[in-house]
C-alpha cells in the first residue's frame, strides 16, 4: 500500500484572528492551534507507521529541503530527511551532499535516472529483509538524534 500525505506546514493557513491578535507564546491545546496540531499528529503517525519513505535530495542535494515524497506502506509524506530518520522511517532516495558517507549506511540508495521498475525492484529487495530494514531504521534514528538535532 502506498499513500500520499502532505506536510502540515504547507496545508494550513493562519486564521485571521491569529494575525490580528497574535499570541505572545505557544499555548498547547489553544483553539488557534487545533487544526495545526491535528495535522501534525496525523503526519507524525504516518511517518511512524511507514516502513520506507521515498524522496530525493532535490536539485540542491540538501538534507533539509523536501517538499514532495512518498512513504511505502503508510502514506506519501512530504518531509525532510531528518524528520523521516527521527520517526524510524527508512529513506529510499538519492543522497544529499551533507552527511553523505554516514547516510549511506542506512539509506536505500536510488538513482534519479532509474526507471520506476528498477526503483520498485530495489525497494522490494529491502522490504523482503525486514530484520535489515528494522536495523537501518534504528541506525538512522540514532544517527539523527546525535547529529541532526539541537542540544
Amino acid at each position: 500500500m502506498i499513500g500520499r500525505h502532505g506536510h502540515p506546514g504547507y496545508t494550513v493557513g493562519v486564521p485571521d484572528e491569529a494575525k490580528q491578535h497574535p499570541l505572545e507564546t505557544y499555548a498547547k491545546g489553544h483553539e488557534l492551534y487545533a487544526k495545526h496540531e491535528s495535522l501534525r499528529e496525523d503526519f507524525a503517525r504516518g511517518m511512524r507507521e511507514a516502513k520506507i519513505c521515498v524522496f530525493d535530495a532535490s536539485l540542491e542535494r540538501k538534507l533539509i529541503r523536501k517538499v514532495g515524497s512518498t512513504c511505502q506502506y503508510a502514506r506519501l509524506c512530504s518531509l525532510q530527511y531528518a524528520q523521516a530518520l527521527l520517526s524510524g522511517c527508512v529513506i529510499a532516495g538519492d543522497l544529499p551532499t551533507e552527511h553523505e558517507e554516514d547516510l549511506e549506511r542506512f539509506v536505500i540508495k536510488l538513482k534519479p535516472s532509474w526507471s520506476i521498475e528498477r526503483i520498485e525492484e530495489e525497494i522490494q529487495k529491502f522490504l523482503d529483509q525486514p530484520d535489515k530494514l528494522h536495523q537501518m531504521a534504528l541506525d538512522g534514528m540514532i544517527y539523527a538524534r546525535q547529529h541532526l538535532t539541537t542540544t
